[in-house]
């Protein structure tokens, strides 16, 4: 009998274990359908779409400006608060999250469940342990609380795939904005774009995906400078605050399935349009990558990849949420990156 008990307890596992992945993968997508909610109510209050970051790589990014149409009006305010800058609050770097904010402002932040999918994680999840005020624009070791999306940020022109405003061919670009003039006021800015940006289409763009974090990396961030000679680092880049993008590479925020890159090769610049798949969990989990092919892999932190077997969750400028398989070619991936190539790609 005992035996008995014990197989069918075997068989049972399994499907458990599917029906638990089943609920978590859609409280995941339903939480993209809120953000996706979100995004489309700031447009119709202030005439436009989220901005990437507000200004320079100090200010809060999208993510943070979403909070009121996340109900999370109280972190919002944290943020605007201008009376420690004398340029205008929306300041997130770490000698605000370090000094400035109070122990239970902190867990309130990183209390927010809103931008986690549940299959990698649940509770608690910030950035606690940048030692020191470094607020240097690639915000390697960001503090602040940790997520598991970002929104996409593709390059067509333009080295690299930051914020530069010319070169992005995504939905999110950097604001318009005016610093504060003066000690106590507030920074100003507006929205740079409208939906009419996306000219594609709402329904061919992918406005937001399940972010890549490799394996046994899950609230690791580097707290240390970026260096293109250490791997280890630049793959940890994703999971530091999502509030902060920085000047180039930091990928907390932003993740990109093309990008616009020069890089040398037996001594000569050269110069193309990159696509990246959708990344599985184990991609480079492991620490002995030869630091070249670490740097230029497609499996570097830039990319997107989530934990639900088989598919990467895709948040569409209609609001709708696509399990995206892994095997999606890139082409088809790009295609739903640019925001005006004119590509009619269908998602398999």
């Amino acid at each position: 009998m005992i035996a008995i008990i014990g197989v069918l307890i075997a068989l049972l596992l399994p499907a458990v274990q599917a029906a638990r992945e089943a609920a978590r993968k859609t409280q995941c997508s339903n939480r993209m359908k809120q953000m996706g909610l979100a995004i489309h109510n700031f447009h119709d209050s202030l005439s436009g779409i989220p901005p990437a970051q507000v200004a320079d790589f100090r200010r809060s990014t999208m993510w943070g400006l979403l909070y009121p149409f996340m109900e999370e009006t109280a972190l919002y305010e944290r943020i605007v608060d201008p009376s420690p800058w004398s340029t205008g609050g929306y300041v997130t770097i770490n000698s605000w999250w370090n000094s400035v904010l109070k122990k239970e402002e902190r867990q309130a932040f990183g209390a927010f469940t809103g931008y986690q999918c549940p299959s990698r994680r649940s509770g608690y999840s910030a950035n606690d342990y940048a030692t020191d005020n470094n607020d240097n624009s690639d915000a390697t070791n960001a503090a602040g609380p940790q997520g598991d999306y970002a929104f996409i940020c593709s390059n067509a022109t333009g080295n690299w795939w930051g914020m530069d405003v010319n070169g992005t061919r995504s939905p999110f670009r950097t604001s318009i904005y005016a610093l504060a003039s003066s000690a106590g006021k507030n920074i100003t800015w507006q929205p740079r774009d409208t939906f009419a940006w996306v000219s594609d289409g709402l329904s061919n763009q992918f406005f937001i995906g399940e972010k890549h974090i490799p394996l046994n990396r899950v609230g690791i961030c580097p707290n240390a400078a970026y260096s293109s000679g250490n791997a280890a680092n630049t793959r940890n880049m994703g999971e530091c605050c999502y509030l902060r993008n920085g000047a180039s590479r930091t990928t907390s925020a932003a993740r990109t399935f093309a990008s616009y890159e020069s890089y040398a090769v037996s001594g000569l610049t050269q110069y193309a349009i990159n696509a990246y798949p959708i990344c599985r969990p184990n991609d480079y989990s492991e620490d002995n990558v030869p630091t070249h092919t670490a740097y230029h892999s497609a499996y570097r932190s830039i990319g997107f990849g989530s934990y639900h077997p088989g598919i990467c969750q895709m948040l569409l400028g209609d609001g709708s949420v696509r399990g995206v398989a892994v095997t999606t070619p890139t082409r088809i991936l790009q295609a739903y990156s640019f925001v005006s190539d004119g590509e009619q790609a269908v998602l398999p």
